[in-house]
């Protein structure tokens, strides 16, 4: 699952030569917005009924990695 925060879908956009860019083109699974994705580095956190745990940035534009797991699988 890889996840990007809202506010940086500006600077993306203009890294990408682009007026504005959405979260579909960027193929991400969860866009957050206010939330300082990482500051969750290493940690586990919930989103609704899901627990994911941070996994690091991915590509070149740093949206962020996390793992699904299972609610009983902490």
């Amino acid at each position: 699952m890889t996840l990007v925060q809202a506010e940086n879908l500006g600077a993306i956009a203009a890294y990408l030569g682009r007026d504005e860019v959405s979260p579909q083109l960027l193929r991400r699974n969860l866009v957050t917005r206010g939330i300082n994705l990482l500051a969750l580095k290493g940690k586990r956190f919930r989103v609704g009924t899901a627990i994911l745990e941070y996994t690091g940035e991915s590509g070149r534009v740093k949206t962020s990695r996390a793992k699904v797991r299972q609610a009983g699988n902490r």
